[in-house]
């Protein structure tokens, strides 16, 4: 089974807590941004990465970020429903798996996806939930996967 790597990298230098309120939005690099699956069983694994434009995690200090849950979710306007949904792994990844047999044209697959700042230990706050907006990461065209007709 093709293994899809995909990487969620979430910059959240512009993010802020003050007097336990968040201000500010990531900036979100998917990549790739769009991958391609061949004919038969795939598997999607989403990592998460935390860095800047210098490679400096970006995560205010006192926190840890993680996917929620429902970190990755396929939008219901997909052509087509995916067969395994994403499911968080208990190493902080998320995976899903889908068998392509038999398409006769190519599928696209969108999605949203959905991340936590949690305190650490000795923090006191409240976390904090960002997510992609699913809408400007579809202008970009960015699908999860392409699944090629062939």
């Amino acid at each position: 089974m093709p293994n899809i790597p995909i990487t969620v990298n979430v910059d959240f230098t512009p993010v802020t807590i003050k007097n336990g309120q968040w201000s500010g939005q990531p900036t979100w690099t998917v990549t790739p941004n769009n991958a391609q699956a061949q004919q038969g069983n795939n598997k999607v694994t989403w990592s998460l990465t935390t860095l800047n434009s210098s490679s400096q995690n970006s995560v205010p200090s006192g926190y840890s970020a993680s996917f929620t849950g429902d970190g990755i979710v396929f939008k219901s306007t997909n052509q087509q429903a995916w067969d395994d949904p994403p499911a968080l792994q208990t190493n902080g990844t998320i995976t899903a798996d889908d068998n392509f047999q038999g398409l006769t044209e190519n599928v696209f697959y969108y999605y949203t996806t959905k991340v936590q700042l949690k305190p650490n230990a000795g923090t006191t706050g409240p976390s904090g939930t960002f997510t992609a907006d699913p809408d400007v990461e579809n202008e970009m065209g960015n699908a999860v996967v392409k699944a090629a007709a062939k």
